[in-house]
C-alpha cells in the first residue's frame, strides 16, 4: 500500500490496539522516484505519522512486531 499527499508532520492514520509496535518505531520508506519518506509510529497512541515525503510513501518495507 501507499500514502498519497497530505501534510508532512501530521497524522496519516491510527493502528487500533493490538496491532501497534512494542515501541516507539521510525521507518525510513521509499517515496516516489529515488526519495525517501519517513514514517513514524507512537505505540501509546496508534498514530503513524508521515514526517518527510514528495507525492506518496510506499508502505510494503514497513514491519514490526507487536505486543
Amino acid at each position: 500500500g501507499a500514502i498519497k499527499a497530505g501534510t508532512a508532520g501530521t497524522v496519516a492514520f491510527t493502528l487500533p490496539t493490538g496491532y501497534r509496535p512494542l515501541h516507539y518505531a521510525s521507518f525510513v520508506a521509499y517515496s516516489q522516484g529515488t526519495t525517501l519518506g519517513k514514517l513514524q509510529i507512537n505505540p501509546g497512541t496508534g498514530e503513524v505519522s508521515v514526517i518527510a515525503f514528495s507525492t506518496y510513501v510506499y508502505l510494503d518495507q514497513v514491519s514490526f512486531y507487536v505486543d
